[in-house]
């Protein structure tokens, strides 16, 4: 607080002193009281009134660093009237009771939207798992199909589960800590997981390359076939229409495992790269096929960020995109 901002708040009592002061001395030199005494009487009443306020804004002021210091080491700021003592003084007792009943209430509230918002995850997930049965279905009367006429519905079954599948881990994202296992996994084992999973993307459309991988490294398996898929899923949709191709290779950087995805696809516009990972973002491209989200890679840099992983994109327009996951201190 600085001083001009309590000199402002007090200044109706400054006024009032002043008035005070005039009043007083009118009297004074009514019932004869010679100028010097009132001048003493004066002198000693501002000197007095000086102090008074001198030691009043050091002690307000000293009051208010103990609250900004107490806010800034809390973490749930929100909480300042269950760490500090209850005031002395009377008005600021009011102002507190009144902060404490707003914090009840706004905790009440927050209870209760947490609980609605659980129960919408919790039946958005049920929904998911239900829903992948029919489509686990639909994709196996597909690949059992030997006339091939069901090809394109496979490809479009595909597309519906990397929806439902993206539906899921956005919903778990939140509360990952409870379904995450870090342990050693060997990177070809997820991609070639990852690969498999997607292949109906992969038939006809890309030639791929797959480098022989040997390292492991610490992640969750899971999640981080997730990534890789949303990675490969990503190159295939905005591929070249001929000659397109995919490379998944790793490399050492000091002790870090470096695992690259790259394609020769459309590319991205250097004025949009910086932006891929945010949510919701899908660039000039995205616009152009109609077919973008915005969730993949957001949650590919999500995930990364909780597990430890380092993400980047690299990309020349037209010509070429190499997205690379970086296990950090393997």
């Amino acid at each position: 607080m600085r001083i001009k901002h309590y000199l402002i708040n007090n200044v109706r009592l400054f006024v009032l002193h002043i008035l005070c002061m005039i009043g007083a001395a009118l009297y004074l030199s009514m019932i004869d009281v010679d100028k010097l005494s009132i001048g003493l009487i004066l002198f000693v009443w501002i000197m007095i009134l000086i102090i008074w306020f001198i030691c009043s804004y050091w002690k307000q002021k000293k009051h208010f660093i103990y609250l900004q210091s107490v806010i800034d080491n809390l973490e749930k700021k929100y909480l300042i009237t269950q760490v500090i003592d209850r005031p002395a003084v009377l008005n600021e007792q009011f102002y507190f009771d009144f902060l404490r009943q707003a914090e009840k209430s706004m905790m009440e509230e927050i209870t209760t939207i947490r609980h609605a918002h659980a129960d919408y995850r919790e039946y958005v997930e049920q929904w998911i798992h239900e829903i992948k049965g029919p489509i686990t279905s639909l994709k196996l009367k597909c690949e059992n199909d030997k006339s091939g006429v069901l090809q394109p519905v496979m490809f479009e079954t595909g597309q519906i589960e990397n929806y439902v599948e993206q539906a899921l881990f956005f919903a778990r994202s939140e509360n990952m800590d409870k379904d995450c296992l870090i342990r050693p996994v060997a990177i070809c084992d997820v991609v070639n997981a990852a690969v498999i999973k997607n292949k109906h993307l992969l038939l006809n459309t890309v030639d791929l390359y797959i480098q022989p991988m040997t390292e492991t490294v610490y992640s969750d398996s899971k999640w981080l076939e997730f990534m890789i898929g949303q990675i490969i899923i990503n190159a295939v949709k905005y591929r070249n229409e001929v000659n397109s191709f995919l490379k998944i290779y790793t490399e050492p950087r000091n002790k870090d495992i470096l695992l690259k995805i790259e394609d020769n696809g459309m590319g991205i516009l250097p004025s949009e790269l910086p932006r891929i990972f945010d949510k919701g973002f899908t660039g000039t491209n995205g616009r152009n096929k109609k077919q973008s989200t915005g969730l993949g890679l957001y949650l590919c840099k999500q995930l990364c960020e909780r597990l430890e992983h380092e993400i980047t994109a690299a990309s020349t327009h037209g010509s070429s995109t190499i997205i690379t996951i970086g296990f950090l201190n393997t």
